[in-house]
């Protein structure tokens, strides 16, 4: 149970840190060279990457 809090607290975290950035660090600059679609699977990818690291750390 831990993980799973700690997996949607990265995703938290992140969230914010992208929307409450600083403009001059260009932090996320590379994300916002791509298109809508591609953002959208980054993020779907990154949420199913963690989501069966989530699982399997459990089964094990």
């Amino acid at each position: 149970m831990e993980l799973v809090i700690f997996t949607f607290g990265i995703i938290l975290f992140t969230s914010l840190d992208y929307l409450i950035f600083d403009q001059e660090k260009k932090r996320w600059g590379w994300f916002k060279k791509k298109t809508k679609g591609q953002r959208i699977m980054i993020c779907c990818l990154v949420l199913v990457i963690l989501s069966a690291f989530n699982f399997f750390s459990f089964i094990t």
